[in-house]
């Protein structure tokens, strides 16, 4: 059963029923729809929607999920009739305990949903690439530190400038680096915002109180990641909250990742195409980046 059927008095297409399928790459977010789907299961128990028997079942319920996903994978993921993550959640839920489980949907939207998810998603990611950033700039302080009597020359315009030491060329990038961390900690401040209670436009049609869902701080142990939602309440309207701007646009334009992939690209050419031809410059350089893999920080 599609959670849009009764729109239609005919099935679709199976080819465009399968083209506007996402589960196949949303799935991703399921420990993020999960945490999401508790805190909206707290908010309705303060709210009287549901009976605190019910949201233990609900919570149980969820549970269940993340810990199969994890245990069983794509056996439990491989599902061709879900369309996204939203729904392989309510269905598997509704297996799970029953009619309680359609409860869960109440008062809230797939637009919020998804926001909240791809909120959380970005957060996580954000972390995690700034943990990465750490490991990096430690091993180009390290190398900095070996390096402080190496001499080596500095170009500009392609050609040979002035006699510059390794561990000043070393630095440069560290600074470069920490600054792409510090902007993606910026994006970080400003995702940090919950979705929760904003409905498709205009709020939920429950009296449900937002601030219950931003507070929420939930671990998933599916993940073995925290993914509470802990977001701050949104302090916009409903419309830019379930609707605005796009998080992972956020990250990935505007606030960090292009800025990292161009400082890592610096160190390419830097070791590379701008010291062509001088072999003295590029085994100094090629010796200070032994162990370090771009690879292993970023990818």
């Amino acid at each position: 059963m599609k959670m849009w059927s009764g729109r239609f008095r005919q099935p679709l297409d199976q080819r465009f029923e399968q083209w506007q399928r996402s589960f196949p790459f949303d799935q991703k977010l399921l420990p993020f729809e999960l945490a999401a789907s508790r805190a909206h299961a707290l908010t309705l128990r303060a709210a009287d929607v549901i009976s605190a028997e019910e949201l233990n079942q609900i919570l149980a319920g969820l549970q269940e999920i993340g810990q199969r996903a994890t245990e069983q994978s794509s056996d439990f993921l491989d599902n061709p009739e879900v369309e996204d993550v939203h729904h392989f959640v309510e269905k598997k839920l509704v297996e799970l305990i029953g009619e309680t489980g359609k409860k869960l949907h109440s008062g809230r939207s797939r637009n919020e949903q998804i926001a909240t998810d791809l909120r959380l998603f970005v957060r996580e990611s954000i972390n995690n690439i700034r943990l990465s950033l750490g490991d990096f700039l430690g091993v180009l302080l390290v190398r900095a530190e070996e390096n402080q009597s190496t001499v080596m020359p500095a170009y500009t315009h392609l050609q040979r400038a002035e006699p510059v030491l390794l561990s000043h060329w070393l630095l440069a990038y560290f600074q470069m680096f920490w600054r792409d961390s510090q902007r993606l900690l910026d994006c970080a401040k400003r995702v940090n915002q919950c979705p929760l209670g904003s409905g498709a436009i205009a709020g939920a049609p429950l009296a449900l109180d937002r601030t219950i869902a931003s507070r929420c701080s939930t671990c998933c142990h599916a993940s073995r990641i925290h993914t509470g939602i802990a977001l701050h309440t949104s302090r916009r309207g409903t419309k830019a909250a379930s609707s605005g701007d796009d998080p992972c646009e956020r990250i990935a334009e505007r606030r960090g990742l292009a800025r990292v992939e161009k400082a890592e690209r610096r160190v390419d050419e830097d070791s590379g195409e701008d010291y062509e031809g001088d072999a003295a410059a590029v085994a100094v350089l090629r010796a200070s980046r032994m162990g370090i893999r771009f690879d292993k920080f970023f990818h």
